[in-house]
């Protein structure tokens, strides 16, 4: 199962969100007209609208009412063909899903079975029409609440609703709003609490509803804790019964101990629609989102669900920081809940390969309409899949032991355009046991001079860190022991530390570093891929901000030129980019490359993949002696590996077929039209043989010409004259 964490707006939100903020979005329109339609061709291309909220009103007579498709005429025919735009909307922007939310019934003429039968027939036709086009009818739990005093009561807002619907409709999805399933509930329990619908409405009416408020908050503040868990029960019976049939879901912070009425929103009260995990002064958060994400991930795997984040707030720049404060909220929730998941099972292995087979069968591709791995920060830059990758110019052991010289290859570093440029700070006493040096004097002479000689070689990266620093790139290093992750991390206080493959398995180191709680970069040559989850496991236990680097250790032979394969096998062949998607599948978090290979072949394909850090070695000078100069990049290499790489991100754009509006001005230009290959007079009867099809496609389109033949001309019209409907009988 994929879910992907998806914003969601009305046209000004939307215009707001800047590229790569959210990979998918929910459109949400107060009314449907000709006007919509505009708007949405205006759209840039970066918002990729997944979902369309059918309209809030519509207009009758001259009149606005809300969307209901449970009314009697006219408003429930206007409701249903408000509902047939939508889904032609939905086709234009290349949307999957109609969220279908307004259907009531009068208590006082009719039951609910009977409002039911309604809905049912009205949709029927409609739910065929929208799947022939690729988009589906999810129908949104609705809210029982102050409507229980009119006359009018939601039709879809109880489990025993859609019990009976899903007999009438057994194709029918469902949007699961939690919110609106948190109102019903706690409304319920307080009905039951006044001995019933009868009884409450003795204590209640349309004149008493405040007095209902401050009662019902009472009752919910007092008895929380026992609410909280039936809660969790409610939800857990509505998912088990449902599972097959939830296709969409609608989540937002919410505080049941706050469900009163704001007169200084446009919204009923004021813990609905918060950002998740919000705590201001006495309105918080209390959804359990532990206990959500459980139930999210115990749908069937081969789902593909959009989680999408209903925030709401009036100030647009508020609603902008919240929503994207919401979407790592969630994402990171997900991401632990799947691992704690796991870890409660015993068996990480089984599941993760299990998910990757199973999306595997239904995807061919692991792309942004899968799952957002959470992203981590690196002075305050975002580091995601499918984002700006983030550049490291790794230059290892290239400076040889000389200070000048590194300082060199920084400022070519930065000249090429890298975010980081990145060093290996080993020394004699951390890499290697005394007994591998006897006999051995060539290897301890490399250690020596690569690791700054005989000098204090933490002060040179000190001096190197603050080289940085001044020119304007990122300094990091690889840490190979505790004392090397106490300088960099503590004292020299560093942006982001790298583990190396061959600390994988070094599980103390690795729990050691996690718990410095700074952005860290694993890399996973020599390793399997349970030993990558037992890995993943340990540090993820302290620290989330995880990304993984796809990397091999085997370096391939330079003289095979660019592209070479591994292990001497033919170009290309070994290094397997296709392991960022598995990596990303698996894991939940952001994934890299790490590239040992001479070229810039291989970085750009893992930025086609969507990594989000690129590592490749860096030289000045390919030619100059040393461990790792002939499979670097040099400085036109990697400005063509920066350059290269983020406009393969920036161009990976959506999958939805949403056309410009610069392409959809050039369609009267390229196409054709319907002209006629020779003169023809009025009451000609056209056959196949007189017609052509020539620019401009401003016309008769050629699809429609068996439309044309067979009917007479009633005009006289010339060889190229463009055919038009009024120019036939």
């Amino acid at each position: 199962m994929t879910i992907t964490v998806t914003g969601k707006g009305d046209f000004a939100r939307l215009q707001r969100f800047s590229n790569g903020d959210f990979t998918s979005y929910e459109l949400y329109i107060p009314a449907i007209d000709e006007l919509v339609f505009q708007s949405a061709r205006t759209l840039p291309d970066s918002v990729n609208i997944v979902s369309i909220h059918t309209p809030s009103l519509i207009l009758v007579n001259g009149k606005s009412y809300p969307f209901d498709l449970g009314q009697v005429d006219p408003i429930g025919s206007v409701a249903v063909e408000a509902l047939r735009q939508t889904i032609e909307l939905a086709k234009q922007v290349g949307a999957r899903v109609v969220v279908v939310h307004g259907a009531s019934h009068n208590t006082f003429l009719e039951s609910s079975e009977e409002g039911l039968q309604r809905v049912a027939h009205r949709v029927r036709s409609l739910i065929d029409l929208a799947s022939k086009q690729g988009v589906t009818l999810c129908f949104e739990t609705d809210v029982l609440w102050h409507n229980l005093f009119y006359s009018r009561r939601a039709l879809l807002a109880r489990r025993e609703d859609f019990v009976y619907f899903k007999k009438l409709l057994p194709q029918v999805k469902i949007t699961a709003d939690f919110e609106h399933l948190s109102l019903t509930y706690h409304f319920e329990q307080f009905v039951a609490h006044c001995g019933g619908e009868g009884e409450f409405l003795k204590m209640y009416s349309e004149v008493a509803q405040r007095k209902f408020e401050v009662d019902c908050q009472e009752y919910i503040k007092k008895n929380f804790s026992l609410l909280q868990q039936g809660f969790k029960e409610y939800l857990s019976l509505f998912f088990d019964t449902f599972r097959d049939c939830i296709e969409h879901i609608h989540i937002n912070g919410s505080d049941p101990c706050n469900y009163l009425f704001n007169p200084k929103t446009s919204l009923p009260f004021l813990g609905e629609h918060l950002a998740l995990g919000l705590v201001e002064g006495e309105i918080s958060d209390k959804f359990d989102y532990t206990h959500i994400c459980s139930l999210l991930n115990s749908l069937p795997v081969e789902k593909q669900i959009y989680a999408v984040l209903e925030i709401w707030c009036l100030d647009k720049d508020v609603f902008l920081r919240k929503s994207l404060d919401s979407k790592r909220f969630l994402e990171h929730t997900l991401s632990t809940t799947s691992h704690k998941i796991n870890e409660q099972e015993g068996n990480i292995m089984n599941t993760l390969t299990n998910t990757t087979n199973n999306k595997n069968t239904t995807h061919s591709t692991n792309t942004n309409d899968s799952l957002t791995a959470h992203s981590i920060f690196i002075r305050g830059r975002e580091i995601k899949d499918f984002g700006r990758p983030f550049i490291i110019a790794e230059i290892g052991m290239n400076h040889n032991g000389d200070v000048a010289l590194a300082k060199n290859i920084i400022d070519a570093a930065k000249e090429a355009g890298a975010d980081c440029a990145k060093f290996q700070s080993w020394t004699k006493s951390s890499l290697f046991s005394r007994k591998v040096y006897e006999g051995n004097a060539g290897l301890e002479k490399d250690i020596d001079v690569y690791s700054f000689g005989a000098g204090n070689v933490l002060e040179t990266y000190r001096e190197l860190k603050r080289y940085c620093d001044q020119i304007g790139i990122i300094f990091s290093t690889s840490v190979f022991n505790e004392v090397e992750a106490d300088f960099f991390l503590d004292e020299l206080n560093m942006d982001f530390v790298k583990i190396a493959s061959m600390d994988l398995n070094n599980f103390p180191f690795l729990e050691y570093v996690a718990k410095k709680n700074k952005p860290m970069i694993l890399s996973t040559g020599l390793s399997t891929l349970p030993e990558i989850a037992e890995a993943v496991q340990v540090i993820t236990k302290y620290n989330t901000q995880l990304v993984i680097l796809h990397c091999l250790s085997v370096y391939p032979d330079a003289a095979q030129g660019l592209g070479a394969g591994v292990a001497g096998e033919e170009k290309g062949v070994g290094i397997n980019l296709n392991n960022i998607e598995m990596l990303r599948t698996n894991f939940g978090c952001p994934v890299g490359f790490s590239d040992n290979a001479p070229g810039v072949y291989m970085p750009l394909g893992a930025a086609a993949k969507g990594a989000c850090v690129i590592e490749k070695h860096f030289t000045i000078d390919k030619n100059m002696a040393g461990w790792d100069h002939t499979i670097s990049a040099d400085v036109e290499d990697m400005k063509i590996i920066v350059e290269g790489s983020r406009l393969i991100s920036a161009g990976l754009g959506r999958h939805q077929r949403v056309l410009s509006q610069k392409e959809m001005n050039m369609r009267s230009v390229f196409r054709r039209s319907v002209v006629l290959r020779h003169d023809l007079p009025a009451g000609q009867v056209l056959k196949r043989e007189d017609l052509d099809f020539k620019r401009p496609g401003t016309g008769i389109e050629p699809k429609h010409w068996t439309f044309l033949v067979g009917r007479a001309l009633r005009v006289n019209l010339k060889k190229d004259d463009m055919l038009k409907v009024e120019d036939l009988v």
